[in-house]
């Protein structure tokens, strides 16, 4: 019996220890807007006020092109998502 209890003792502590190491290694302060703006809103990034919020958008690609096309991310991503696939749209030739 005294062996099972410090087993648990042990891993209650084990545990203990891995949740302080991630915390520290993957813990992570908040940037300022004007921070995140300069490292991921380089040209051609715009920003559009809709309902009191500012909207992150880009426009790509030829302006004369007659069929857009628009990528929407999910709620856990971003529009760099889409690097590629616009870089790609945009080197195709007609």
């Amino acid at each position: 019996m005294k062996k099972v209890i410090k087993f648990f003792k042990f891993l209650l502590f084990s545990i203990g220890a891995l949740i302080i190491i991630v915390c520290i290694l993957f813990g992570y302060m908040d940037r300022s807007v004007d921070d995140l703006k300069s490292t991921y809103a380089q040209p051609p990034s715009a920003f559009v006020l809709m309902n009191g919020m500012n909207v992150h958008y880009r426009d790509e690609g030829n302006p004369l092109d007659s069929l857009p096309i628009v990528l929407i991310h999910g709620t856990g991503s971003s529009l760099h998502t889409f690097d590629v696939w616009a870089a790609t749209l945009k080197n195709k030739n007609g």
